[in-house]
């Protein structure tokens, strides 16, 4: 009869330094690399939330990037679009905005719904059906309800816009502009004052506020044209400027900075202190110079009140 083989030293010293846990539920013949027990379950657990932690930071830093580069590409096909439609009339922008007899802007009914009828409006059939005219960045209250015609397929249809153009620019012809490189035709904006902005000239009918204003970047002392006394910039994308209070540090749309385009279609980033507007003789100097051949030459020092009112 055959020995069973006695159980040696060594085979006693693999049996008590195994590290394997006895897992009575794990099915027959399973090992370890097989089962995961609670233990196992729980340091998984921990791992995934230190690397949650670790990672979201770079996420959000990768997400407003690339937030910032589609409003940058939004806003180069917007000056394209405009460009195209001042060949199509006498070299002209359109107009900044409908307006009503007293200049206010008209708010159209569209099945129910307010939408206004501006700039954004008339470039459906001259950008790209891809192309969105409200920034990934911008929030649902800094939009402006807008009625937008000609978009290949469709019909005319509300369309979200987060971008304002400088109402002193309203139809004028592009070659007028005296330094198009160096005058800010469009820019990011937020609508009646949202997310804390800076709009101490609303627009009003019957001593109700219009809601849809940021369509157009004004002045602080008017809608139409700066006057001497003119400070700052209205409607600009900066929150928690309502006082005026345009601080190096201010948050914008893309942390310190907006998007801007050019009147001769390049990009520019600013910051909360460029809506500082310096009047010169009478005149805004830097990226608000409006100043142009087809208008009079209202803004001498002595002539403010040559300008309409506010």
């Amino acid at each position: 009869m055959a020995r069973a083989p006695s159980r040696t030293r060594d085979n006693i010293c693999l049996v008590i330094l195994s590290t394997e846990d006895f897992a009575p539920d794990a099915p027959e013949g399973a090992s370890r690399s097989e089962y995961i027990n609670r233990k196992d379950l729980k340091w998984i657990i921990i791992i995934l939330v230190a690397l949650g932690v670790v990672l979201a930071p770079v996420y959000l830093t990768m997400r407003a990037q690339q937030q910032k580069q589609a409003c940058a590409a939004n806003l180069g096909q917007i000056y394209k679009g405009l460009f195209l439609y001042s060949q199509l009339n006498d070299d002209r922008l359109p107009p900044v905005y409908e307006m009503e007899a007293n200049g206010i802007p008209r708010v159209q009914d569209v099945g129910g719904k307010g939408a206004v009828i501006s700039w954004a409006s008339h470039l459906g059939s001259h950008i790209p059906d891809r192309v969105r005219m409200s920034c990934p960045a911008s929030t649902a209250d800094e939009n402006v309800p807008t009625l937008v015609y000609g978009r290949p397929g469709k019909d005319d249809a509300i369309e979200p816009v987060s971008y304002g153009m400088v109402v002193s620019l309203s139809s004028m012809p592009l070659n007028d502009l005296a330094d198009q490189n160096g005058t800010l035709l469009i820019t990011e904006t937020a609508n009646n004052g949202a997310q804390g902005s800076y709009n101490p000239q609303p627009f009003r009918m019957d001593g109700k506020v219009v809601p849809y204003d940021g369509m157009a970047i004004g002045w602080n002392t008017s809608n139409s044209f700066p006057t001497p006394q003119t400070e700052w910039m209205t409607r600009l994308a900066f929150r928690n400027t309502s006082q005026g209070n345009f601080g190096g540090q201010t948050l914008g749309r893309h942390n310190l900075v907006n998007n801007a385009i050019m009147a001769d279609g390049s990009l520019r980033l600013i910051s909360a202190p460029d809506a500082k507007v310096k009047i010169q003789r009478g005149r805004p100097s830097g990226i608000w110079n409006v100043e142009a051949t087809f208008y009079p030459l209202f803004y001498e020092e002595g002539a403010a009140e040559a300008a309409p009112a506010p």
